[in-house]
């Protein structure tokens, strides 16, 4: 009987052991700093459809509607403003002031101090299915992620 006892606490102690032993070597990764170079991306490119990875924003709209694109920065936070440059994609089918209207000028932009900027538009009714594709191009020492620089409307009738 204390033999079992004193089995029971062997194999609890080396039980308590390991779990110390292994948690111990887990790696803190709680104070990590991006150390690549300062990026701009769109902060939401799967707008409207985030379980879908391949899908961008689909806008069904009957009148015309406000939306917006949030372009942030990839690195650290600038005590300077940073100019971030967009442009309509040459692919794109919708047509600007017809389909949409940008409110925010290209440059766009990002304040010191901050990680980001919106860049506003108007998405009017349409009769067919138009897509409108926007590029970040660059801007004030940032260059545009290679995952991230394009943003898709697709607009439904």
């Amino acid at each position: 009987m204390m033999m079992n006892k004193i089995r029971n606490l062997y194999i609890v102690g080396i039980v308590v052991f390991a779990m110390m032993f292994f948690a111990g070597c887990v790696k803190d990764t709680t104070n990590t700093t991006y150390a690549g170079p300062d990026l701009v991306e769109f902060a939401n490119p799967n707008y409207i459809a985030p379980l879908n990875p391949t899908a961008k924003t689909v806008a069904t709209t009957t009148t015309p509607k406000n939306d917006s694109m949030f372009i942030q920065l990839v690195g650290p936070q600038r005590s300077t403003d940073t100019n971030v440059t967009f442009e309509v994609d040459a692919a794109s089918t919708a047509v600007t002031g017809t389909d949409y209207t940008i409110s925010t000028p290209s440059p766009v932009q990002v304040v010191a101090n901050t990680s980001g900027s919106k860049v506003r538009l108007v998405i009017n009714k349409v009769t067919t299915q138009k897509k409108l594709i926007i590029n970040l191009t660059g801007g004030d020492r940032v260059t545009p992620s290679a995952n991230f620089k394009t943003f898709t409307f697709t607009l439904n009738p």
